[in-house]
């Protein structure tokens, strides 16, 4: 099993721009999320809800996220994406997460996670680069200084099948 770990963004907008997208280009649609967290495939389901209770134990509560700037990059699910602040908080969580899910089990942290850069992605895909341009420059108006609140982690279960991600548990971010 593969998993992952989202901070979960709202439907509006995010959900909303992700669907009308999706629709008029062709591309997936998907849950609206910034990822702590991807492609984790070295634990169980158990010992992941496990890392997961200590994880959102280890924060002081709710996170209030801020869209900076719309971007696009170039790989299929870096198309085009919302950037978020990187906030102290935000940093802290995903040190924690990478501790608790790799150094604590001696596994090297590499592949996707090796740098964190908090996004909301909006389009996934393989778009021409002259069209990503045009589509972060139009839905950076749209979206740029938005704030959402993020009250949980959630742990999906994810694989290359979007349609089939799941939901498999939400943890309050709340310090014991």
């Amino acid at each position: 099993k593969v998993f992952s770990l989202f901070l979960e963004a709202p439907q509006k907008p995010f959900g909303d721009i992700i669907n009308r997208h999706a629709s008029e280009l062709g591309t997936p649609a998907f849950l609206p999320h910034v990822t702590l967290i991807g492609h984790i495939t070295h634990l169980s389901l158990e010992a992941m809800q496990d890392k997961c209770t200590q994880l959102a134990a280890s924060i002081s509560g709710p996170l209030t996220l801020t869209v900076t700037d719309v971007d696009y990059g170039d790989v299929f699910w870096q198309c085009v994406y919302a950037l978020i602040n990187k906030t102290p908080e935000l940093d802290d969580l995903h040190d924690n997460a990478k501790k608790l899910l790799y150094v604590d089990e001696g596994q090297e942290f590499r592949g996707p996670n090796s740098g964190f850069m908090p996004h909301v992605s909006l389009v996934y895909g393989n778009l021409s680069n002259d069209k990503k341009a045009k589509l972060s420059a139009s839905l950076s108006e749209e979206v740029r200084g938005s704030k959402f609140g993020v009250a949980a982690i959630a742990l999906y279960e994810t694989g290359a099948d979007i349609q089939g991600w799941k939901c498999i548990e939400r943890y309050p971010l709340t310090r014991q």
